[in-house]
């Protein structure tokens, strides 16, 4: 979705085959337009044919539409057609983008900017027009240069550029100009959110996604063929970009349906390339389910999914290499080696990784050299080759703080501030010249709207009743729950019976979410259902009832955090790691304190007991961390090697004397020290003034 003119184009030339066929029925669209071509004189005519044909070849023959490209561009130079060569560049940069050459892209697309910006000083209304229109598109393109290469900074400025010209453009009397405004809009909807994506800020990436989609949708629905596939083809994108935030927030039932949704449509439209796309992402969903059903130690199920992941990837890089699609082959390499690491061949992992990497250094992809050298620190390490596993470690850091930063992250932020204040202000003055002009009509439309307002009072009044049958109906349906709940929940206290501390808190955790919860949820149902009865005599009174919902909603909450603090319900379920990661979520989305958590050679769980006392040690050091050590960074990391667990933790804050932890009178120390002792381990604890402080914890499993 980063590149509008192409897409115009492409129904363009659909138009022309369709006019073609019904011309020379005896030829295929391209014989038709190589007829043309062979009866064209060196005109503007010429120039537009073979940029046609340079279009129409550039997914099966690439090198023949570079071809007909460099004819087209010699051919508008030599008779001083701008808009001619204005075309051969993006065709040009369209075809090193396929290819994955971003930096020749890039060069193509800013020699593209420069001509509609001499066309929009031209005194022709028809050239500046065009300019204009021109430039939205060459920022679109570069922002997708910029992103493909990591730079999503830079690239989240260009697609808010592109966003604004194209909102004026929607806002033409002119039918086709709205309409390619829309369309224009809608693809940098999906641009910036996939740079929101890129930076984890998933609840924006999705709300840019789905305004996205809804005006995709609505282009699905025209009754003008070439609308109706640009539409669906934007769908189609829509789908994926949201299938990935659902992938990256570990729903993966979710994310697959998604991914299906964009496949299919891709397969309607025969769009052969982004099908590679899908293969590749689906490939990675049947991943993770066999990374969960190994946790589960279903090892059958395990293989089965690895398996289907590997076809997929396959298919993929089938597709990728035809096409000569480095991007994709990049990737798609990436994730095989990936596979290879959970299935313990570390040796064609490193392989894998390695043909990634040179793809992405050839490319300037940074995120796939990320990860490629991400993988391959992995696969070293399980090779216990520590050296090489850190030289990689330390390259995937660099790269990872180049892309990734705080700065970064408010920069997109202000820019797109900045562009919805500007919005606003537009949309304001819009509003008031609108209000000016309505002022007129409002005083003949006045009895319309009295006889409206009966009609509506009318409605209002059926919907009223109709809503208290229901809830009449809902109140009969929530009491006869809460009587079988209670008779539930009442059977379940006989049955509980007193274990070890761990499993007290297990049960008071359950006790707390299952029970209290469940009470104090249907307390604050009821009492909400009766403001809507209850008739208050003073406006006090219903202010004391209004805050005693308040503090039974707040009263829930606690519930919840204690109940999880007792006993994260991750921590039992799915494991050591996944309740950390929970852990280390929460704490972030505090914005107090930054966690990064790194879990390395976890193919299976740990018994119960070691796990729990693992998790009581990170939250209590954790806990000292936000109380005591005034810190803005934690790094932790969880190694599995062997029969032994290290766990590392260390942060940026002010440090303490050690020597004091003796004489402490706390109970956190001692609770610490006393599980590592419980499970065979060692402390160490590293602390200066002012330099921050490292713990290194090694359990023994075996």
């Amino acid at each position: 979705m980063l590149k509008s003119s192409f897409i115009k184009k492409f129904f363009l030339i659909i138009f022309l085959n369709l006019i073609s066929a019904i011309c020379l029925p005896q030829n295929n669209p391209l014989d038709s337009l190589k007829n043309i071509l062979q009866k064209s004189k060196d005109d503007t005519s010429k120039v537009n044919t073979l940029i046609d044909i340079c279009f129409y070849t550039l997914f099966s023959s690439p090198d023949k539409a570079f071809d007909y490209a460099q004819k087209a561009l010699e051919l508008s130079r030599k008779i001083g057609y701008k808009k001619g060569i204005l075309m051969c560049y993006n065709k040009i940069g369209i075809i090193y983008w396929n290819q994955g050459n971003y930096e020749l892209a890039l060069k193509n697309y800013f020699k593209s900017l420069k001509i509609c910006e001499e066309l929009c000083r031209s005194f022709d209304f028809a050239e500046a027009s065009a300019g204009k229109d021109g430039i939205a598109d060459c920022y679109n393109n570069i922002g997708g240069v910029y992103h493909k290469q990591g730079n999503y900074t830079i690239a989240a400025g260009y697609f808010q550029k592109a966003l604004k010209i194209f909102e004026e453009l929607a806002q033409s009397p002119d039918t086709a100009k709205a309409i390619s405004g829309k369309k224009g809009i809608a693809t940098c909807y999906s641009n910036i959110g996939l740079v929101h994506w890129n930076h984890y800020n998933y609840s924006d990436a999705v709300e840019y996604f789905l305004k996205a989609l809804k005006i995709f949708e609505g282009l699905s629905q025209s009754l003008v063929k070439s609308e109706a596939m640009a539409g669906k083809k934007g769908m189609a994108s829509s789908y994926g970009n949201i299938g990935n935030v659902y992938h990256y927030q570990n729903n993966f039932k979710v994310a697959l349906e998604y991914y299906q949704k964009s496949l299919k449509l891709y397969e309607e439209l025969k769009d052969i390339n982004c099908m590679s796309l899908c293969y590749n992402n689906i490939g990675n969903i049947h991943y993770y389910f066999g990374s969960l059903s190994w946790l589960q130690k279903d090892n059958k199920k395990a293989r089965q999914d690895y398996q289907k992941a590997l076809e997929y990837f396959e298919k993929a890089l089938k597709i990728a290499e035809e096409f000569g699609d480095n991007n994709g082959i990049s990737q798609v390499l990436g994730n095989i080696a990936v596979l290879n690491i959970q299935l313990y061949n570390y040796n064609e992992a490193v392989q894998f990784a390695e043909k990634s990497l040179n793809y992405a250094k050839k490319i300037g992809a940074l995120p796939i050299e990320k990860d490629a050298y991400g993988t391959l620190a992995t696969a070293y390490d399980s090779l216990r080759n520590y050296k090489k596993a850190y030289e990689f470690h330390k390259l995937y850091k660099q790269i990872d703080d180049s892309i990734f930063n705080e700065k970064n992250n408010k920069q997109i932020k202000e820019m797109e501030a900045k562009y919805q204040n500007e919005k606003k202000r537009k949309e304001i003055e819009l509003l008031n010249e609108k209000t000016k002009k309505q002022d007129i009509i409002i005083r003949h439309e006045k009895e319309i709207k009295r006889i409206q307002l009966i009609l509506l009072s009318g409605a209002l009044c059926l919907l009223i009743l109709l809503f208290l049958l229901i809830y009449s109906r809902h109140k009969h349906e929530q009491k006869v729950k809460m009587a079988n709940a209670l008779s539930e929940q009442h059977k379940l206290r006989f049955k509980e019976i007193i274990e070890a501390e761990e499993k007290e808190r297990k049960r008071i955790a359950e006790d707390l979410h299952d029970s209290l919860g469940q009470i104090l949820s249907t307390a604050k149902l009821n009492m909400s259902e009766l403001e809507d009865v209850i008739v208050f005599k003073e406006q006090n009174d219903k202010a004391v009832f209004q805050n005693a919902i308040v503090l039974v909603n707040e009263s829930c909450q606690e519930v919840r955090n204690i109940s999880h603090n007792i006993m994260p319900g991750a921590l039992i379920k799915l494991g050591l790691i996944p309740a950390v990661k929970e852990l280390v979520s929460k704490i972030n989305k505090s914005k107090k304190l930054v966690v990064e958590f790194n879990a390395q050679c976890f193919t299976q769980r740990l018994d119960e007991s070691t796990e729990i006392a693992l998790y009581r040690i990170i939250q209590e050091i954790m806990n000292n961390i936000i109380k005591h050590a005034e810190a803005e960074k934690v790094n932790i990391e969880i190694l599995k090697n062997n029969n032994a667990v290290t766990l590392i933790i260390n942060d940026n804050g002010k440090g303490f004397d050690i020597s004091k932890i003796e004489k402490s009178s706390g109970i956190g120390w001692k609770n610490i020290f006393s599980r590592v002792s419980f499970l065979n381990g060692s402390i160490n604890i590293d602390s200066k003034h002012n330099e921050g402080t490292t713990i290194n914890i090694i359990l023994c499993t075996g």
